[in-house]
């Protein structure tokens, strides 16, 4: 069905079988026909095994590339220093939760730097793109898109895009709180 939308603004977190380990991916860009994700090393094999939840499912590999984006290895390199000084900020369970909060947000990669920059973490721009440039020479980025024919992958499709509706429409209605009525 090349012609149901993709969902573009929730990426959907799933486990990804690798190696008999289990590692989490996000797909983005879903629909019923499939998704695509990024993964730190290349795959094997057509045939990939994912879970989300209790509920299994396999996908065809359709695509694959390394993916040189300077901004997806960036945000990683941000969200990795983020997770570090959540884990060394266990103890205050308030200041680890708003980490952990920040390292889901989508995108704020400014705002992620400020909160790095107020735990005494400082990378100028010159500094953060020579991370960037030795990551991708270390740990290139491969990017996968997955074919899905699967009863268990359309039932988290379906309940992904009820839950995504519930959430579109709150946001609708907190947006519209408080505006006079005209």
């Amino acid at each position: 069905m090349r012609t149901d939308d993709r969902q573009k603004h929730v990426p959907l977190r799933l486990r990804l079988l690798v190696d008999e380990r289990w590692e989490q991916v996000q797909a983005q860009d879903w629909n019923q026909v499939g998704f695509n994700f990024y993964c730190a090393h290349a795959l094997p094999g057509p045939v990939l095994s994912f879970k989300r939840g209790l509920v299994r499912f396999d996908g065809t590999t359709a695509w694959a590339s390394t993916h040189a984006d300077v901004q997806v290895v960036r945000a990683m390199l941000v969200n990795e220093m983020l997770y570090q000084q959540a884990r060394k900020a266990a103890q205050n369970a308030q200041v680890h939760e708003r980490l952990v909060r920040l390292i889901r947000a989508e995108g704020m990669l400014e705002e992620k730097r400020k909160a790095l920059t107020s735990l005494g973490v400082h990378w100028s721009d010159a500094q953060l793109d020579a991370l960037v440039a030795q990551r991708q020479r270390e740990h290139p980025l491969h990017r996968y898109g997955v074919k899905v024919e699967s009863d268990a992958w359309s039932r988290v499709v379906d309940e992904a895009r009820q839950l995504t509706a519930v959430v579109d429409a709150l946001d609708r209605w907190s947006g519209n709180v408080g505006k006079p009525n005209t």
